[in-house]
């Protein structure tokens, strides 16, 4: 049932009743603007939606960072087993983060506890990430096996003891592949990315659906994800510079960013349809429907 994730404006994949955030989010009606916004327009959407609402914001990533450091250690400590148990943790606790920026950024009310109601769908927020670890895997493909070949041209070359050609033409082709390989998975994981916000939204979707339709909304705007990736990682960097006091700030800002750059994703819808639609940008495919 969608009821046990906490309500985040699109509860079990229905939109709330039009007009009730129009005051809170200065939007027109529920959605955005179906991806007009640029990245440091998200930013500063971001940081207005952190005003009065740092305090809970900061701890909550900090507890998040502990509890994730925690099942770093025990995966170090507890050979494979620990490894899994670390990975399966850090996409649940993603889950329940997903959650409270998304309260945040709706204006709703975002708790602490929100970080461990991913447990209560531990099965789909690790679905998901199989999903796209998968399609990822699979767009760098090519790259992978280029990489292979060439480090099969390396070994044979290097044990064979002949031309040194082979060997210099196996170490181009393992650059190419890795090159190729790093480019072509990072296209795949801007393409995904958004798939836990779907799933947030409409809970009753199956993992492989909410991955599909990520890459269905991610048409057009994954250099305007990629820029603001960019500028999480400068915004970052500051924050070290600030020696890691910083880190608190940006840690929560750069999260809010995240789920402001979904919500801005999809569309105002007309307030006074009574069959309430919440389209893809492109207009071609239906995210959410909920029939009054």
């Amino acid at each position: 049932p969608a009821g046990e994730i906490p309500e985040v404006g699109f509860s079990g994949g229905v939109p709330p009743i039009p007009g009730v955030i129009d005051e809170f989010c200065g939007y027109s009606g529920p959605g955005g603007s179906g991806g007009w916004a640029g990245v440091f327009a998200i930013l500063g959407r971001a940081w207005d939606r952190l005003k009065g609402q740092w305090g809970i914001a900061i701890g909550f990533t900090v507890l998040m960072g502990l509890l994730s450091m925690c099942a770093s250690v025990a995966g170090h400590v507890i050979p494979l087993l620990g490894g899994v148990v670390s990975w399966m943790m850090g996409v649940v606790l993603n889950l329940g983060a997903t959650v409270f920026f998304l309260q945040l950024v709706r204006q709703g009310t975002p708790k602490i506890e929100h970080l461990f109601c991913g447990f209560k769908r531990f099965g789909a927020a690790v679905c998901i990430s199989l999903w796209q670890t998968l399609y990822v895997g699979l767009w760098a493909l090519p790259g992978i096996v280029l990489a292979g070949i060439g480090g099969v041209l390396m070994v044979v070359s290097a044990t064979g003891g002949g031309s040194s050609a082979p060997e210099a033409g196996g170490v181009v082709l393992l650059f190419a592949g890795m090159v190729l390989g790093y480019v072509l998975g990072a296209y795949a994981f801007l393409r995904y990315s958004l798939a836990i916000y779907i799933y947030v939204d409409s809970p009753h979707l199956r993992a492989r659906d909410a991955v599909r339709r990520s890459a269905e909304m991610m048409q057009g705007h994954k250099w305007r994800l990629l820029g603001l990736w960019v500028m999480s990682g400068l915004l970052g960097i500051v924050g070290v510079l600030a020696c890691c006091v910083g880190l608190l700030f940006v840690g929560p800002w750069v999260s809010t960013a995240m789920a402001e750059f979904y919500a801005d994703l999809v569309p105002r819808r007309d307030a006074r349809s009574t069959t309430d639609e919440v389209l893809f940008a492109n207009g071609s495919e239906t995210i959410f429907q909920n029939h009054v």
